[in-house]
């Protein structure tokens, strides 16, 4: 809770013995960086209620650690990744309130350690894979 701006740096995934990212309810804009995908120890990233746009990167998926993965209450756009569903260490992903669409991936289902999901206040249809 601080109240930090600008953007999340590229540089961000030369961090490659990161394991946790918090940078939530702060002014942060832009983009979310493919660079991220480079943080494989990565197992939390919590960086909701900021001014994030965009999508969700696909080059999460290569994150097979993260257990946290929190957008929330950002501005993203776009589908849900199926590339998210082989992080299978996934326990909880908040993505509510930003503007997605679409379907939930059917790749979604091996998070089997999964203890929560939000992803109310977006577009998306279909059915629960």
């Amino acid at each position: 809770n601080n109240r930090l701006s600008g953007t999340l740096p590229t540089e961000l995934g030369h961090l490659t013995a990161l394991t946790s990212l918090s940078l939530k309810n702060n002014y942060v804009t832009g983009t979310i960086p493919a660079e991220l995908g480079q943080l494989t120890v990565l197992t939390s990233l919590m960086i909701e209620n900021n001014v994030l746009t965009g999508t969700l990167p696909t080059e999460l998926g290569k994150l097979t650690a993260m257990k946290l993965l929190f957008v929330s209450s950002n501005v993203l756009t776009g589908t849900l990744p199926t590339e998210l569903g082989k992080g299978n260490a996934l326990q909880a992903f908040d993505a509510r309130n930003n503007s997605l669409s679409g379907t939930i991936p059917k790749e979604f289902n091996t998070w089997i350690d999964l203890r929560e999901i939000a992803l109310d206040g977006n577009l998306l249809t279909g059915t629960l894979p």
